[in-house]
């Protein structure tokens, strides 16, 4: 038994000689963000905490002088009490209406501003449906402006191939059946 606990230290020993280089290593290297920051926010946290504590104490100290008073005090005592606790009562009402009425007025403000938000956005979106539709009738305009433009470039034409000079001979070569039988027909009512 005692051979083996030489053993054991001998191995612990050779284990922490060379466990010491990479101890040494984590030690050494440096941290990846600062101590100081956690330390900060430790000690805020710290600071809530004792404020809490502190304010529980308070509160705590204010109820057992309550009780004291309600079961051990005099009658002006209890007046006192009456009186405190009820001007309490009323600062408490008056802060929370306060706080409804400012809360109220920020919901008012919201609702204005939503309000006006749309508004603008409708003027908007009008304002963009207008501009397209004034682009659509430019554009239909300037259509009807070509086509027209086109059909009377058509109409030249065909006025002036309809009116060209040709000869006798040129039409009676290219005269069909039927122009021949109106033809035959013209000259002998002559």
């Amino acid at each position: 038994v005692h051979g083996n606990q030489q053993q054991l230290q001998i191995i612990k020993m050779s284990y922490k000689a060379q466990a010491f280089p990479v101890r040494c290593k984590i030690m050494n290297r440096k941290l990846k963000r600062p101590l100081n920051r956690d330390y900060i926010v430790a000690s805020e946290i710290i600071a809530k905490e004792e404020t809490k504590q502190i304010a529980k104490e308070r509160k705590h100290q204010e109820i057992r002088e309550h009780r004291k008073i309600a079961f051990f005090g005099s009658p002006e005592e209890h007046k006192i009490e009456k009186n405190k606790l009820s001007n309490e009562a009323k600062i408490q009402l008056h802060l929370k209406e306060q706080k409804r009425l400012a809360e109220r007025k920020q919901e008012i403000q919201d609702a204005h501003m939503m309000l006006e938000h749309s508004t603008k956005l409708e003027e908007k979106k009008k304002e963009v449906e207008r501009k397209r539709k004034e682009f659509i009738s430019e554009t239909q305009e300037v259509n009807r402006k070509i086509i027209s433009q086109k059909r009377i470039a058509q109409i030249q034409m065909r006025t002036t191939e309809t009116y060209k000079a040709v000869s006798y001979t040129h039409l009676r070569a290219h005269e069909t059946r039927e122009d021949l039988v109106c033809r035959l027909l013209l000259e002998k009512k002559k």
